[in-house]
Formats: structure tokens, C-alpha cells, sequence
């Protein structure tokens, strides 16, 4: 009964164009490859119609839905995302109708999202708390799996650059820092860092009394 409640409230009247008197329905919606269906106001069965873009003839649409009656409900829908109906009154006016409707994700979806993202933060405050203990190794192992989610998280190459400076290991803070560069051009340590590694002899043994920048 509420889902049926919610699909009445978000069907909506657009207002359409005076056209030719063929007539022509265009439908369009914020996502591509959208499901469109068509039935007659009364009628509990929905008939595939096609896909977004959609420009199709009155007549044809008519057609589809079986020439049951006047008003006619057109509805989108994607996996993912929240359907949308909207009310035509009477296709067969001889008036084009062009309506582009906004599709939103569900709200479970959205959860998801920011549990996500949630976890990704945790893990980052993990790695840091683990470097500050000590337990390199462990802050590196945490590090590459958030990297298996985020490659292209800058701030995951920057960390492993930092940790890798603190054990001492130029060579691959620098390959490190160099990477979280290229994903983030306009990180201002990241490239002090670049440049201060590049000013040493990093293919050589690190030197244990190497100042810190």
C-alpha cells in the first residue's frame, strides 16, 4: 500500500508543446539505457515502450499499449534506482508531448555508499595509529588493501611513501611519492618530497643519519 502511495504521489503532469498533428512523444531522463513502459489509466499491465533517448510517433505508442482509452501512464525504470511514472491525458490529440524526468538512486544504494566510505575512512585512521606504534609491516599490509579499492586514492601512495621514508627506504618512498603526484598533481608535500628525494643518492644504501626534510 506505501509503495503503491509513493508511486501515485511522485506521478507527475508535464507540460508539452503544441506540435504537428501527427503528434510525437520524446522522453529522455538523466541516465541512459532507461527502461520505458506504457499502460492505460485502469490498465495493470505495464508494455515494454523502449529505451532512453525515446522518440516515437503517437500513433505507435498507442498501439503498444493496446488502445484502451484516453489517458495513458508512462513509467522509467532502472535497476538501482527509484522508478518515475508521469500522466499523459490524451496522446491521440494530435500533440507532441517531450518530457525528460531526473531518476534517483534508491536509498539502500546510498547506504551503501557512505557505509563504504565510512569503512575506507576507518582504515586510513588504522593505518596511521599502526604506524605510530610501530607496526609498519601491518600499516603497509592495511594500506595496499585499501589501495585494491581505491587505486586511485592518492593519499593511500602518499602514506606508504611516508611510511617507507620512516624505515629508511628512499628508493621506494620516492617510486611512492612520485605515484601519489601523478594522481594528485596539485599536492604540495608529496612534491617537496619528490624533489627533496630526488636531491639525494637514492640508488645506494640509505644513510641511517639522513636529516628529515
Amino acid at each position: 500500500m506505501k509503495e503503491s502511495l509513493v508511486k501515485f504521489l511522485s506521478c507527475c503532469w508535464l507540460l508539452a508543446t503544441v506540435g504537428c498533428a501527427s503528434g510525437v512523444l520524446t522522453i529522455d531522463s538523466n541516465e541512459r539505457e532507461v527502461d520505458i513502459s506504457v499502460r492505460y489509466v485502469g490498465d495493470g499491465e505495464y508494455k515494454p515502450l523502449g529505451k532512453t533517448p525515446l522518440t516515437m510517433e503517437a500513433s505507435k505508442v498507442i498501439e503498444v499499449a493496446g488502445n484502451k482509452g484516453k489517458a495513458m501512464v508512462i513509467e522509467l525504470t532502472k535497476p538501482g534506482y527509484m522508478s518515475r511514472t508521469v500522466l499523459v491525458p490524451n496522446l491521440d490529440s494530435g500533440t507532441d508531448f517531450n518530457f525528460r524526468l531526473q531518476l534517483t538512486r534508491q536509498a539502500s544504494e546510498r547506504a551503501e555508499d557512505i557505509a563504504e566510505k565510512n569503512k575506507l575512512i576507518d582504515d586510513l585512521f588504522e593505518s596511521q595509529r599502526l604506524v605510530k606504534v610501530g607496526r609498519y609491516d601491518d600499516a603497509i599490509k592495511l594500506l595496499d588493501k585499501i589501495g585494491e579499492r581505491e587505486p586511485q586514492l592518492a593519499a593511500i601512495f602518499e602514506m606508504k611513501a611516508g611510511v617507507s621514508f620512516i624505515k629508511k627506504d628512499y628508493t621506494s618512498s620516492l617510486d611512492l611519492y612520485r605515484q601519489a603526484l601523478r594522481l594528485n598533481p596539485g599536492n604540495v608535500e608529496s612534491l617537496k618530497m619528490v624533489q627533496y628525494l630526488e636531491s639525494l643518492n637514492t640508488r645506494k644504501p640509505a644513510n641511517e643519519n639522513e636529516p628529515t626534510p
